[in-house]
Parts: C-alpha cells; sequence; structure tokens
C-alpha cells in the first residue's frame, strides 16, 4: 500500500501547486500581510493528521474497502453490481455522507467545537484545505470506515472519493477568483471557491449554508444553498466572533481550543453550534 500512498501524495501535492499558483495570478481578495506565517502552522497540523493516521491507523480506507469486499460486508457486496457501478455509487453515496456529517459538525456542540478550529481562520487560501483538529480527523476516519461496511464500498470508488475529495478541498479553499460565467456554470456541478468562502463567513446564517464538499447537488436539494453573501464577496468577513486573537493563530492554542472556555466577548454564536 506504500506506492499508493505515496502516488497520491504526490497528485495531491500537484493539485496544492496548481491551486497555489492560480490564486497568485487570480486572487479574490487581497492576502493579508504576515499570512504565509499560518502556513507554518497549517503544514504542522497537516503533518500531525496524516502522519498519525498512515502509522497508527491498523488500515487505511481503501484497505478496509477491500477487506469488505473479500468478506463480502455491506449492501453493495451483497448485491453484487458490476464493478463500474459499484464505483460510481460508492462516490456519489459517499460524498452525500460527508454533506450529512458536515452538517451535523455545525449542529452537534461537541462537533461543532472541534469543527470551529477550521472556520477560525480569518483569511482563506489553498492551505486552509489543511487546518484541521486532528481529533476531528480521527473521527471523521471512523466515519468513513462505518460508512464503508455499511455500503461495502468499491476500494477503486473510495481512492477515487479520497483523491477527489482531497483536491476539492484544495481548490474550494483557494483565493482564487473565478470568471463570474465560469463559475456560475461550475456551481450547478461542483462547489466553488467563492461558493464555498460564503461557508466560512462570521455571520451564522451563511455559515449555516453551502456545507457541499464537491458536488454541488446537495446543498440545493436540501435548501442549505446560498448564492452570495450579503456583503459581497469582497466586503466578506471570514472567521468566528471572539476568535480573532492567538487561539484562530497559534498551533498549540487551534489544539486547546475546543477544550477551552469560549471567549466571554464572543456572544453565543461562537459558542454554540451553528
Amino acid at each position: 500500500m506504500f506506492w499508493l500512498f505515496f502516488n497520491s501524495v504526490f497528485v495531491l501535492l500537484a493539485i496544492f501547486t496548481v491551486c497555489f499558483l492560480l490564486e497568485q495570478l487570480f486572487a479574490r481578495r487581497p492576502r493579508p500581510q504576515g499570512r504565509y506565517q499560518s502556513w507554518g502552522v497549517h503544514a504542522a497540523m497537516a503533518a500531525v493528521n496524516n502522519l498519525g493516521l498512515y502509522f497508527f491507523l491498523p488500515v487505511t480506507a481503501v484497505a478496509f474497502s477491500d477487506l469488505c469486499m473479500q468478506k463480502g460486508w455491506g449492501a453493495l457486496n451483497q448485491l453484487q453490481l458490476a464493478d463500474t457501478w459499484s464505483v460510481v455509487v460508492t462516490v456519489i453515496v459517499f460524498d452525500l455522507a460527508l454533506f450529512i456529517q458536515h452538517v451535523a459538525t455545525h449542529r452537534i456542540p461537541l462537533l461543532w467545537r472541534l469543527h470551529r478550529v477550521h472556520h477560525t481562520d480569518q483569511h482563506l487560501d489553498v492551505s486552509s484545505g489543511v487546518r484541521f483538529h486532528f481529533v476531528e480527523i480521527w473521527l471523521s476516519m471512523a466515519y468513513k470506515f462505518a460508512v464503508i461496511f455499511m455500503l461495502g464500498a468499491h476500494p477503486v470508488g473510495v481512492f477515487i472519493f479520497e483523491i477527489v475529495l482531497a483536491g476539492m478541498t484544495f481548490f474550494t479553499h483557494a483565493n482564487l477568483a473565478l470568471p463570474i460565467g465560469v463559475d456560475r456554470w461550475l456551481r450547478w456541478l461542483v462547489v466553488t471557491p467563492d461558493m464555498h468562502r460564503i461557508h466560512h463567513s462570521e455571520t451564522e446564517s451563511e455559515t449555516n449554508s453551502n456545507f457541499g464538499f464537491n458536488i454541488s447537488l446537495w446543498d440545493r436539494l436540501f435548501r442549505t444553498y446560498r448564492d452570495q453573501s450579503q456583503r459581497g464577496q469582497m466586503g466578506l468577513v471570514l472567521g468566528i466572533k471572539g476568535f480573532q486573537d492567538k487561539t484562530s493563530t497559534e498551533l498549540v492554542a487551534l489544539w486547546k481550543q475546543p477544550f477551552a472556555s469560549s471567549p466571554e466577548s464572543s456572544g453565543s454564536s461562537s459558542s454554540d453550534p451553528r
């Protein structure tokens, strides 16, 4: 499985690099001074999250789905669909499952405290895509394993989804201005940077919108889609009220943040699930 891990990392680094270059050429919003200091924090979080899973998790998601296939566990393995259909169903169901998980992280208080770490970033760029608390990463992986077990997810479908998910995470968080026509057309199919940036608004009603990761259909279907921010893309204020200090910029503070009391000045919106 090492070759699979190595090639996945290579592909994702290529996607990251392309998104980084594009946001240098076609930036949506001005880059704040000292922003690259946050990159070190985000890189450390990514290293801890990914290396922790790699070295301490007994099997990868792809390997576990292969085990389920061999054992005949899960709905798709019982139905014995053609491989092509199993892959397609796996990718679509996985995307819906993670949409539901994302909504849950905004609705359930404990999960929101963990996910809030991601939302306290006050400026989005491609590096924001790896800004997640390690406990949330482990819970997310456990959730994925449960989906794989119940669905009988096809290993190829799981592999494709994981690559697409990570790549789209870089793309949707990029400080990238797509042409208006391209953005509007793409939104009928996938999540775009402008669409996802609204989800990172400090305005609670906007934070509770645009939950999708890859496919934009789910937000339209479940009526959580928001076309534009009230303030527009340039006036959009990002982050969480009450978390504008070191709790949103320093590595150890970010790891401690879910377990610390919410700032008294933050009001209900920063401590309550969104």
